[in-house]
């Protein structure tokens, strides 16, 4: 991570997630369930979903694509395969230390059971792909894992934030 990276977004993500991203950099966690993310490579993405993403960046993104993102004074989830925003606890120790170890929102929010299953199957993800259910939940698909394939992770944001508005 370069320092300029990290003052480009100092004050404007929380100190923890720069104290992260110095650490560790780009990455994906427990074999590409979770990644941490550069949020100007995300900004493109979040306008699909989001009215107005002035002060919103990106911290990370699961397997499947969901956004965990900042805004200038919250943090919030936003679950690409349902089209649905949630908050996430504000604090970066509570969100990290706590929601992101908790073993029920892992799997029913961010589909960690599922990722394990398909994962043995499709293979460990690279940082420009997702995992995602074809055909998609939001266009009637049924959402087992049978139904999940390898994807190029922009082309199937894409995707998903059009079926999930219409």
């Amino acid at each position: 991570m370069s320092a300029e990276t990290l003052a480009a977004y100092a004050g404007k993500v929380p100190q923890e997630i720069l104290d992260e991203w110095k650490r560790s950099g780009w990455c994906g966690y427990h074999k590409g369930f979770l990644w941490t993310v550069d949020p100007s490579t995300y900004s493109d993405i979040l306008s699909d979903w989001i009215p107005s993403t002035d002060g919103v960046y990106a911290m990370f993104r699961s397997a499947f694509g969901s956004i965990i993102y900042w805004d200038g004074s919250e943090a919030h989830c936003l679950d690409v395969l349902l089209g649905d925003v949630s908050p996430v606890p504000a604090r970066m120790d509570v969100l990290v230390d706590g929601v992101l170890c908790d073993d029920s929102y892992l799997k029913d929010v961010l589909r960690l059971d599922v990722f394990e299953v398909v994962q043995q199957r499709l293979g460990q993800l690279t940082k420009d792909e997702c995992y995602g259910f074809m055909p998609p939940m939001a266009m009637g698909g049924p959402g087992t894992p049978e139904t999940v394939q390898r994807l190029d992770l922009e082309v199937h944001l894409a995707l998903l934030a059009q079926a999930t508005k219409a």
